[in-house]
């Protein structure tokens, strides 16, 4: 059995021209500093059986991680949501 909580923090960092200021179009500009919390949890049931489950963004944060001029954009590029996951391995 196994359960882990992983916390991930990246600081506030500006995007490749170094632009601190967003622009109009907000493909440029400071990116904002964010924490995210993901948890899993595994158990081998029987040496051919296991079952896993997670939760990644636990706590839902808002954030995004990337402003682009390209597709889909021009913008900010969200982070993903909190999502779920569950899991089924048997081996034959």
């Amino acid at each position: 059995m196994s359960n882990t909580l992983q916390l991930s923090h990246t600081s506030d960092f500006s995007d490749a021209n170094n632009n601190v200021r967003p622009t109009e179009d907000a493909t440029g500009g400071l990116i904002p500093a964010y924490t995210v919390v993901d948890w899993s949890f595994a158990v081998q049931l029987t040496n051919q059986q296991a079952l896993s489950f997670g939760i990644n963004n636990l706590a839902g944060a808002r954030y995004f991680t990337k402003r682009t001029a390209e597709y889909p954009g021009p913008g900010i590029l969200p982070g993903t949501g909190r999502s779920m996951y569950l899991g089924v391995r048997v081996a034959f």
